[in-house]
């Protein structure tokens, strides 16, 4: 059965045995985004729909590259009795210094949903309405945070949860002393504090959900998928995976100016397909 996409989805699509029988995956009217680390891809599902202030107040630093090459300065998980997060969104390292992220004006604060391992909320002062570029993920279960900040998003998949719970079993240093008072809790690789050891974000990108299929199935033995106009002066990239629930995806395409794709060799079995706006 073929279902049809409405603007503002996601798409993906996925290919069935040898036949390459296409059918359309379940809608999800929320925006997914791909945080770039050393330690692997975190793929974060966005609440567009009940967050929705909170999405598009970090989708503008997102579009702009602000968090390109920026710095997870903190991280909590040295004691074991308090909260466990890994912040950043604050700063960002350009060729070896470090420098403050600009900030847009602060947002409301949106209230609910739980801290739950793998939520991804906002980080502010102790005003209520002060959040900026600021985040921090939740490593466990933090109930002791619920009503006090904003929670828009969730770590997809399971490769996801494992780059961040190799982030947060990083050593944690004081550097207030150097680096001001932000950085006293500031994960490093080794205990030397050089640009080299810091924890990066190298890329935040979106999965555009404006985009929408034209097509998809079987074409000269292979896959093809097409989609509605590339944003202007923008180029996408195609990922592909056999199994959602680990959150691998391989780029098996890039910088597409096209509005379609043929993959030539598609995997006997199962294979899900996705459009990434860089």
């Amino acid at each position: 059965m073929i279902k049809s996409f409405s603007p503002g989805w996601p798409f993906r699509f996925i290919v069935l045995g040898s036949l390459f029988l296409c059918a359309v995956l379940p809608a999800q009217a929320r925006t997914v985004i791909q945080f770039s680390t050393a330690w692997g891809a975190i793929d974060v599902e966005l609440f567009d729909d009940t967050m929705p202030k909170s999405v598009e107040n970090f989708l503008t630093y997102v579009r702009g590259g602000r968090f390109a090459s920026s710095i997870i300065h903190r991280s909590t998980t040295y004691n074991a009795a308090g909260i466990q997060i890994i912040q950043g969104g604050g700063f960002r390292l350009d060729q070896s210094q470090i420098f403050p992220i600009v900030s847009e004006p602060a947002v409301v604060l949106e209230y609910g949903g739980p801290h739950l391992r793998g939520t991804l909320a906002m980080a502010r002062t102790a005003q209520p309405d002060s959040a900026t570029s600021q985040w921090f993920f939740n490593v466990t279960d933090n109930p002791g945070l619920n009503g006090n900040y904003a929670v828009f998003g969730r770590v997809l998949g399971q490769s996801g949860l494992n780059a961040l719970d190799a982030i947060a079993g990083l050593p944690v240093y004081d550097a207030s002393s150097d680096l001001g008072g932000a950085f006293s809790e500031l994960p490093l690789t080794q205990a030397t504090l050089v640009a080299s050891s810091l924890v990066i974000v190298e890329d935040i990108k979106v999965v555009d959900p404006a985009l929408r299929t034209t097509f998809f199935g079987i074409s000269g033995g292979g896959c093809r998928l097409d989609w509605s106009a590339t944003p202007v002066g923008r180029a996408v990239d195609i990922q592909r995976t056999s199994d959602l629930a680990s959150g691998l995806w391989v780029t098996i395409a890039e910088n597409l100016s096209d509005s379609s794709f043929i993959d030539p060799n598609p995997p006997v079995g199962r294979a899900f397909y996705r459009v990434i706006v860089p």
